[in-house]
């Protein structure tokens, strides 16, 4: 390998770490705000429904709408933070192309 090829392959793996400590760190910050959420409203989601289900039998009103809205909107914040890694991951691999160009304008097997 030329010194501009191991270049090229460093600043990829370099970019690459860098993509895996951002998504590892929205990982670790989703799962603390479930925790919370969790501890906010005790009970897991199969003791929650079922809950639910017994109001809605007992009292004879709706009460999963509240619960299905903030269901919702995670969905919604998880999408959105998911297109906005793909549009960032994108924008990282175009900026590795082109600085791997400029570091080495011919195919490697020149």
């Amino acid at each position: 390998l030329t010194l501009r090829q191991m270049a090229g392959t460093f600043l990829l793996h370099l970019c690459g770490s860098f993509l895996a400590i951002i998504v590892g760190l929205l990982s670790y910050f989703f799962e603390k705000k479930k925790k919370r959420e969790k501890d906010y409203f005790p009970g897991s989601a199969r003791t929650l429904g079922q809950s639910q289900d017994q109001a809605e039998h007992s009292s004879g009103s709706s009460t999963g709408t509240p619960a299905g809205t903030s269901v919702q909107s995670q969905l919604e914040a998880v999408q959105s933070s998911q297109v906005e890694l793909s549009n960032q991951l994108a924008t990282i691999m175009s900026r590795l192309n082109s600085i791997q160009q400029q570091l080495d304008p011919q195919p490697v097997g020149y």
